[in-house]
């Protein structure tokens, strides 16, 4: 009798898991310096490579652009 009701819980709780879940996350870098961009985009392409749907918004370039 003492399993029987954490093992029902338990039971209870198992169709509300989800193995995997996407999600739609967005990142909005409005300033700041590029470093702050390059520091947190290998965090940004990792979620993108998982399945997460990334929007990623910065007022930087793709790269930065050079000095003459």
């Amino acid at each position: 009798m003492k399993l029987t009701i954490p093992f029902l819980f338990c039971l209870a709780l198992v169709p509300g898991i989800r193995i995997s879940e996407g999600a739609k996350i967005l990142f909005f870098f409005s300033g700041g310096t590029y470093s702050h961009k390059v520091s947190i985009w290998p965090f940004v392409a990792a979620m993108a490579d998982r399945g997460h749907d990334v929007t990623f918004f910065s007022s930087f370039n793709k790269r930065p652009f050079e000095h003459p």
